[in-house]
């Protein structure tokens, strides 16, 4: 899968994803203008004007590291209207730093072909390859696609794609150059070709993939589509990146025996920690892992569930708050009112006392003796029958006045007879 390494849109000199920086730099004499326009063939706000109307070199220029690949595959496409189609007009190139010849990758127009320029190893000197005839249209925006593959020992290592068409192809030398490609300058413009005398360009787009595209399926901010032309009205997709914008740590913020580059110098990192304190696992949510001192530890605390806390009862579980809602209800039961004793508050599924007893528990001394009564046992004993016929035999009668009863009645007998003279 090819991916975005460099973006560059006629929306503003800067390019739009960058891990090199986005910061351009003018090839000569500040030429190079961004121009908002609309019209046929222009996407977004408008273009970089390489043209002027002056047939000079002209251009822009990023910082080639981390945005032109380091493999044995690219693809590229500039987007652009000529301002003229006779002479030799460059329109981009990849070289070392300085803008020298010599340079790795590269293209340009005459009036009648489109060429690409790569390094002879051998020779040391430049290979212009003609790739194929082709003749553009002055003021007309074309999707013009180059791609390099020497993943193979032989073969046409170069294709070039206009509007989707494939112009030619040819066997147009080696990329990368594992001697300069991490010096490398991108130019949108300028070719590294000694023989291409001027640009006259208005740049709508140019990216750079780290491997071979499909023309005819690319992805752009609309989703896929072809590299056909003006009638493609949608950027290639990429985000917005600026690797040139960054910050140095400092080695005393970052890992001990961690390497990592800064402004081109190597530095390697000094921070052994610093002071630590485990929480321990027992105190970390089960399953999070943590490191302490180099040694790496997992949780093992596992968080109650509300079901498991008492109601009401507020708690955290990762940082959102919980309210509890066990009531104990599966571990009591309401005894009732009748058998607790009287005037005795409870709760029963309540968090406050909604019940009281109404039970009259009969004292000791009025449950018969030996039987169980509250916590203990009554007292009352019973007479015995002598006791009760003593009781009944030796009751004075003049106790007994009530009228009606029994021994109102004896009573009365007994004075009849007496009054009678009966013995």
């Amino acid at each position: 899968m090819a991916n975005v390494t460099f973006d560059l849109r006629g929306d503003m000199l800067d390019a739009r994803y960058a891990p090199g920086g986005a910061a351009h730099e003018q090839f000569a004499s500040n030429f190079v203008t961004q121009v908002n326009a609309v019209g046929t063939g222009i996407i977004g706000a408008g273009y970089l004007d390489m043209d002027h109307g002056i047939s000079q070199n002209q251009g822009l220029v990023f910082h080639g590291k981390g945005s032109v690949s380091t493999n044995n595959k690219m693809s590229v496409l500039i987007r652009c209207a000529f301002g003229q189609n006779t002479g030799n007009i460059a329109i981009w190139g990849i070289t070392p730093p300085g803008y020298g010849y010599n340079g790795t990758a590269g293209a340009l127009i005459d009036s009648t072909h489109i060429y690409q320029e790569a390094e002879n190893y051998g020779a040391g000197s430049d290979l212009l390859v003609n790739i194929g005839t082709w003749t553009p249209v002055v003021d007309q925006y074309y999707d013009i696609v180059m791609l390099y593959d020497m993943s193979t020992a032989s073969g046409n290592h170069c294709k070039i794609y206009v509007d989707n068409v494939l112009i030619s192809a040819a066997n147009g030398g080696v990329w990368p150059n594992p001697r300069l490609v991490d010096a490398m300058n991108i130019m949108v413009g300028p070719s590294p070709y000694q023989g291409a005398s001027f640009t006259r360009i208005k740049v709508n787009e140019f990216v750079i993939w780290d491997d071979i595209i499909n023309p005819s399926s690319v992805v752009l901010d609309s989703g896929s589509g072809p590299l056909n032309g003006q009638s493609r009205t949608s950027f290639v997709a990429s985000a917005a990146l600026d690797g040139g914008l960054f910050t140095d740590p400092g080695v005393t913020h970052v890992q001990t025996g961690t390497t990592y580059e800064f402004a081109g110098v190597l530095q390697t990192g000094t921070f052994a920690g610093g002071t630590t304190t485990d929480p321990g696992i027992n105190n970390v949510l089960n399953g999070v892992a943590y490191e302490i001192n180099g040694g790496n530890l997992t949780g093992v605390y596992v968080s109650p569930t509300v079901g498991n806390v008492k109601v009401g009862i507020n708690y955290g579980v990762n940082g959102t708050s919980q309210i509890g809602t066990y009531d104990g209800s599966d571990r009591w039961t309401d005894p009732g009112v009748a058998n607790v004793r009287l005037g005795i508050a409870y709760e029963a599924d309540s968090t406050t006392n909604n019940r009281t007893g109404t039970l009259i528990v009969p004292s000791p001394a009025n449950v018969l003796v030996g039987v169980g009564t509250d916590n203990t046992v009554g007292t009352f004993t019973t007479p015995t029958a002598g006791q009760i016929a003593s009781a009944v035999w030796e009751e004075p009668t003049s106790s007994h006045t009530t009228a009606h009863t029994f021994g109102w009645f004896v009573k009365k007998l007994l004075t009849v007879a007496k009054f009678l003279g009966l013995k």
